[in-house]
């Protein structure tokens, strides 16, 4: 039995050794592409129009507002908020600046880099996914 199990652990390193490079080779390969595809994608603004609720807190102020946003080519990106609630600070201070800059930042032709930047306020922000507007 003991001679058994050494020809199984004998055949599992030999079975490690010839295929550990063939999947090290691979692996950068795949990166590479995944890179590549990646990086070309295209980063064009699609239009749309959706529902989005906004949350902060800052200390013991908390707000909320809900808002429509909509972006098309030809308009660019606007908002319209339809309910709110919580301290008019943070709402004005927070969340409709987090809106606010969104608009400038599209109507500047970086629509790219305002999908991946991501507000530093010192203050905790979240927005939920938004959904689709009726």
């Amino acid at each position: 039995m003991k001679r058994r199990s050494s020809h199984h652990s004998s055949f599992a390193i030999v079975l490690a050794l010839v295929i550990a490079p063939t999947l090290l080779a691979i692996a950068p390969e795949t990166a590479d592409h995944s890179m590549r595809q990646f990086l070309e994608q295209d980063d064009t603004q699609h239009p749309y129009r959706a529902i989005r609720r906004l949350e902060a807190e800052s200390g013991t102020r908390r707000g909320w507002l809900e808002a429509v946003t909509e972006y098309s080519v030809e308009g660019g990106f606007s908002y319209q908020v339809t309910a709110e609630g919580g301290s008019s600070l943070v709402r004005s201070k927070v969340l409709r600046a987090v809106l606010e800059g969104e608009r400038e930042v599209i109507a500047q032709g970086e629509a790219a880099r305002a999908a991946l930047a991501r507000a530093t306020t010192g203050r905790r922000c979240r927005s939920p996914p938004a959904r689709p507007a009726p």
